[in-house]
């Protein structure tokens, strides 16, 4: 689905904005060093994460792409050329919130990496859906329908209120309703693996942290790119 100039497209826009941060961290290198060191006293996490590169996000990027073109699957082509623009955009949502908490970029999926790059069409293809599978049968498969409700009404129930005031039928809207929520923990999971996602949920909240980085302006990030997922499961939802 991803054109090879919707891929140089979306890594070129990436180095422009590294080229510019690393201009502004020029411009203030003592002061950042002494935020983070007053940080780093307090964050004893930090030592668990390497910190951003650039390289590692393309890498990254570019396995992304691989998984979204295997849920893209069986959606209607008609939709495809808007769903090009949604993907800029949320990659660079993930992009900012990598560099803003300055950790290196992570690949989803237990043995998957950038090698699967090379790997052939078909075997890639494998390894990507088993992987989607497997999180799937995490996530609701295995759950009775108690737990479903139990686990996804509470985050679900302002879409389902919507979908009935739109005329949906009850029972349909309370499956499309929690369908979007466990798909966006797929695509929460895709951008941010669980570690990644517990170091951006944790530097959103700390008050040490706010003292010393532009907290608000990583909760907007944050805030950008769940809005991003929610539309896009959503999407993805109608057909799976």
């Amino acid at each position: 689905m991803f054109t090879q100039n919707t891929q140089l497209d979306i890594m070129r826009d990436s180095r422009v904005a590294l080229s510019k941060i690393h201009e502004d961290q020029g411009k203030k290198v003592d002061l950042l060093e002494e935020a983070q060191r007053i940080q780093g006293q307090k964050d004893m996490g930090k030592g668990f994460y390497k910190p951003y590169d650039q390289i590692s996000f393309e890498s990254k990027i570019r396995v992304d792409m691989m998984y979204y073109d295997q849920l893209f699957q069986k959606l209607d082509e008609a939709i495809h050329p808007k769903i090009e623009g949604i993907m800029s955009a949320l990659f660079t949502n993930v992009r900012q919130i990598y560099e803003f908490v300055n950790i290196q970029p992570e690949i989803y999926g237990k043995g998957i990496n950038e090698s699967i790059i090379d790997d052939s069409l078909e075997k890639a293809q494998r390894k990507l859906s088993k992987c989607i599978y497997e999180t799937l049968d995490r996530y609701f498969y295995k759950l009775n329908e108690e737990q479903r409700r139990e686990k996804y009404y509470d985050v679900s129930k302002e879409l389902i209120a919507n979908l009935i005031q739109e005329g949906m039928e009850p029972d349909t809207a309370v499956k499309f309703g929690i369908k979007t929520s466990v798909l966006e923990n797929v695509l929460r999971g895709i951008s941010f693996p669980f570690g990644a996602w517990s170091r951006v949920e944790y530097l959103s909240e700390n008050i040490d942290y706010g003292r010393v980085f532009d907290q608000d302006k990583l909760v907007g990030l944050v805030e950008s790119f769940e809005k991003k997922i929610h539309n896009l499961a959503k999407i993805i939802a109608t057909c799976v």
